[in-house]
């Protein structure tokens, strides 16, 4: 990921913390938050196409379980919310938590009626959904948010733009985690 698209990537995040990008699919301990010695490594690349909420759930776990956390379990609800939100920002080709009035993260919650708190991690441009954690995994907040003991329940979706050729970085995004 170029330096534009980390840019674009944190964008919701009021500081960055610049961290040296990690060669390969893993991410090292040298990232707050991460046990002495603990390694996170995919041995897949799931790409758009591929994706499932009990996917994405899945390789989120592998995540968790390197630092002792208790795993997520898929929720329709919240996988509801996610794809509403990587459908928005695709169809408009916007990268934001919220993509227009009435769309932000606990306006889209009221509508699905979900009783819980929510969080959400949002990414663009990467390839596979592996590569989007393991920028979430190099971002404090987002870390923080997907290794948080406080959710228990998680929904993913991804969308791409229509026009892949004029927007080779068109790939969203979308966890929600909800307690």
């Amino acid at each position: 990921m170029g330096a534009v698209s980390r840019r674009r990537f944190l964008a919701c995040i009021a500081a960055w913390v610049a961290v040296p990008p990690v060669a390969g699919n893993e991410v090292l301990s040298r990232f707050p938050g991460f046990a002495s010695g603990t390694r996170v490594t995919f041995a897949t690349a799931t790409p758009p196409d591929r994706l499932t909420p009990a996917t994405a759930v899945s390789l989120l776990n592998v995540a968790r379980r390197a630092r002792s956390r208790t795993e997520l379990v898929p929720h329709a609800t919240l996988s509801a919310v996610a794809r509403e939100q990587v459908t928005l920002m695709a169809g408009r080709n916007v990268f934001a938590h919220a993509v227009g009035p009435g769309l932000s993260l606990a306006q889209r919650m009221r509508r699905y009626t979900y009783p819980g708190k929510v969080a959400e991690n949002l990414a663009h441009g990467q390839t596979t959904f592996e590569d989007a954690i393991l920028d979430w995994m190099q971002s404090g907040y987002h870390r923080t948010t997907m290794l948080s003991a406080r959710y228990r329940y998680a929904g993913a979706a991804v969308a791409t733009v229509a026009d892949r050729a004029r927007h080779p970085e068109g790939i969203y995004w979308a966890v929600v985690f909800g307690t």
